[in-house]
């Protein structure tokens, strides 16, 4: 069986995956989704990074 470029072994999950970012509205790459609630969009820095997952932290 064959699971490299040449294959259709990921072509459901990535169907999948971009249904979902259509229905998010997500335009950018990268986009990071997180708990499935929030997202960080575009090359971010770290300090962004700790910034917002500690805000998520916080509030859950």
């Amino acid at each position: 069986m064959a699971n490299g470029l040449d294959s259709d072994a990921y072509a459901e999950q990535v169907r999948a995956e971009q249904k979902l970012s259509i229905e998010k509205g997500i335009s950018s790459v990268p986009t990071f989704i997180i708990n499935n609630k929030y997202s960080i969009a575009g090359g971010q820095t770290t300090d962004t990074f700790k910034q917002v997952l500690t805000e998520i932290t916080q509030e859950t």
